[in-house]
């Protein structure tokens, strides 16, 4: 069978049940959306679908950082730091617009979050621990750049259910060139210590590694650099929020396309994939599960189910446009959040869909990323309402993973399959 094999399809779909199942009728279901999703359990189905249909708060606790990252989007103006009366007034109203028979997601974001201290985080869970009297769900997550992350804050973190990711640019001199504190130093041996003594403690935590031009020949050490860590991640390109700098090197849309193949190949044809690496992961049970959006972007409307907010109470769409005057939704300290969201710059939002954006709803791939971005249209063209900048990455890539799933399928349809039975 092909190298991946059994082991590596029950990391893309999470059951070694589904790759049976897929075996036989999956290499032509691929190519059917509506005919993968049939072959999904119930249950499965259930639980992805109850999940996606949550919103997602990306919440600023903080604007300060005690890093100095060559390419940070987060650049605010001055310090602020958010209160517990506006942190309670979040929780309240945008659980209670969420209803309650799905997830809520709170995402705690900064600046660097941890900076707030626990005794934000213990009220903001007194809050939403009072309202799940009430049938309401709430799931936290946190992105940390992993320098502070010490005992207590590891033990605070595993034992409330956060996710937590953190930030590791690969490899050592590519990192330490990029990610130094304000005091000029280097950084990864402490976040990658950090990190790895978090996942020896039970805490559920990877990595976003940032992608720039120069790293485009280093995609397999670094997947082989975390491989060998044992951490998952997930490769994201550089975005300029303020113009591009002399320190940041974006990459064009064929160089990404570039990445994303080299990076899928390297995690398919291993042997022995003992990490979770997205986009590949998020894209192949996409696929197999018809279509499905499993990240933010790949949603029909990723402004209907994220929403941002900053120290003061600020609302918008997505963390990446926070501070943006011209997509400033309102403030909840000032009025509901349900009004807010219903309000016309919202509803303006929402017109951004896969069928509005040419050429997107001719596409082949609109079922996968639904028009991509709205951040990356707005910061390499200025305008939220054309496709995704690295929308003819996303086609070449999703054509190869395609091609390169349906082989694997049909390989495995002509394999023996074990009956389970001992002699």
């Amino acid at each position: 069978m092909h190298a991946m094999g059994r082991r590596g399809f029950q990391l893309v779909v999470e059951e070694r049940d589904r790759v049976a199942e897929l075996a036989s009728p999956g290499a032509e279901a691929v190519a059917q959306p509506a005919r993968a999703r049939e072959l999904v359990p119930a249950a499965v189905l259930h639980t992805l679908q109850r999940a996606i249909g949550a919103m997602s708060g990306i919440v600023e606790v903080v604007t300060t950082c005690n890093l100095a990252c060559t390419y940070c989007f987060a650049q605010r103006p001055s310090p602020a730091r958010m209160s517990t009366d506006v942190a309670s007034r979040i929780v309240e109203d945008l659980l209670r617009y969420s209803g309650r028979d799905v997830e809520t997601k709170f995402i705690w974001h900064g600046g660097e979050p941890l900076l707030a201290g626990i005794p934000f985080y213990e009220h903001v869970l007194r809050t939403q621990r009072a309202l799940a009297r009430d049938g309401y769900c709430a799931r936290n997550s946190l992105q940390t750049n992993g320098t502070l992350l010490t005992d207590r804050w590891i033990e605070f973190l595993r034992d409330n259910g956060f996710g937590v990711g953190s930030s590791v640019d690969g490899l050592r001199e590519i990192h330490d060139s990029r990610r130094r504190d304000r005091n000029a130093q280097p950084t990864y041996d402490t976040v990658v210590g950090n990190v790895l003594r978090a996942r020896e403690r039970g805490l559920l935590i990877g990595v976003i590694c940032v992608i720039q031009r120069d790293m485009i020949q280093e995609v397999e050490r670094i997947y082989e650099s975390f491989k060998g860590l044992g951490i998952p991640f997930t490769m994201s390109p550089v975005t300029p929020n303020h113009g591009p700098s002399a320190e940041m090197q974006p990459l064009t849309p064929e160089e990404y396309a570039e990445v994303l193949i080299r990076l899928f190949d390297v995690w398919f044809d291993d042997p022995d994939p003992t990490i979770t690496v997205n986009p590949p992961h998020s894209v192949l049970q996409g696929i197999l599960y018809g279509g499905l959006p499993l990240y933010c972007s790949a949603d029909d409307s990723c402004f209907s189910k994220f929403v941002s907010f900053l120290p003061d109470g600020s609302v918008y769409p997505c963390n990446r446009f926070a501070g943006e005057p011209r997509f400033k939704l309102g403030n909840i300290t000032r009025e509901p959040l349900e009004v807010i969201l219903q309000g016309e710059p919202r509803r303006a939002l929402l017109a951004r869909t896969k069928e509005t954006l040419d050429p997107c709803s001719s596409c082949d791939s609109n079922k996968m990323c639904r028009g991509g971005c709205a951040h990356h249209a707005y910061a390499f063209h200025g305008d939220i309402y054309r496709p995704d900048y690295y929308c003819r990455a996303f086609f070449k890539a999703f054509s190869h993973y395609r091609g390169r799933l349906i082989g694997a399928l049909r390989a495995a349809s002509q394999e023996p399959r074990s009956t389970g039975e001992t002699s």
